[in-house]
């Protein structure tokens, strides 16, 4: 009983925050896989309600290596649950936008001298060290020793909704093997000129002391919100983030993957 309790939250945290209404298929070959892809994603271009996610159950477990995935279209693959949800409308808006974020750090960060230390990834995909979890990202940066995963990761949200991009956020910073040490969410808002930008990083809770049983948690350290109206922009504050601290930490968490491989 408590099995089927935990695999049915496992696989609720999965499809958290996807549209109503968001279609679902069993995995039977690459082909038909594709070929829903490309039908969902037309009847998206042509009525704007459509869902642009599909669900696809019963993967098997050679996936990753058979999908050859569109760099604009996005997925999340947990695949001890065999479940997929990708994002089947190609949008190179993420890619773009993600882009356009990158420069002025990438200047920054070369103006700090730590242009051997980072290096841009545009865009990337990450696994967790057990395989199970399996995310494309838009954008972010990497130490140039470690190319598996970015201290800091950057994504752009058009058609998720807050609570998927949080769970996103939370599972980049907390998934076992991750070096993230901070996520940049980037939520467009489709109906109004308004966009929401939120920093995520790990957050120790008062209450709950740093041990070797307890990590810390993904947490929205700072949200900026910028809106666009009668000809004017306003930010209603700057981003303030400190890349030279994400390298101090980052340096500290493969000291804690370290001990934690030779504890098992």
């Amino acid at each position: 009983m408590v099995q089927i309790e935990q695999h049915q939250r496992m696989l609720l945290q999965n499809l958290i925050g996807l549209p109503e209404g968001t279609p679902q298929i069993t995995y039977t070959n690459m082909k038909t896989l594709k070929h829903v892809i490309d039908t969902q994603a037309r009847r998206c271009y042509r009525d704007d309600p459509q869902s642009p996610f599909l669900i696809v159950t019963s993967l098997p477990p050679s996936f990753p290596k058979e999908f050859e995935s569109d760099t604009n279209r996005r997925f999340t693959a947990n695949l001890q649950e065999k479940i997929l949800v990708i994002e089947t409308m190609a949008k190179p808006s993420h890619a773009l936008m993600a882009y356009d974020l990158m420069q002025p750090i990438q200047r920054q960060t070369d103006g700090m001298g730590l242009h051997n230390e980072l290096h841009g990834v545009h865009p990337f995909k990450v696994e967790s060290m057990t395989g199970n979890w399996v995310r494309e990202g838009d954008g972010g940066f990497m130490r140039i020793n470690v190319l598996d995963w970015p201290i800091v990761a950057i994504e752009i949200g058009l058609s998720e909704t807050e609570s998927k991009l949080a769970t996103d956020a939370q599972g980049r910073l907390e998934v076992e093997g991750s070096w993230t040490e901070a996520v940049i969410m980037v939520k467009i808002d489709r109906r109004t000129p308004r966009i929401t930008v939120k920093r995520w990083e790990h957050d120790m809770p008062p209450f709950r002391p740093q041990t070797r049983q307890y990590n810390p948690i993904g947490s929205v350290m700072e949200t900026v919100i910028v809106t666009h109206e009668m000809g004017v922009m306003k930010v209603q504050q700057l981003l303030d983030h400190t890349l030279r601290k994400d390298l101090r930490q980052s340096q500290t968490g493969a000291r804690r993957e370290r001990y934690r491989a030779e504890q098992r």
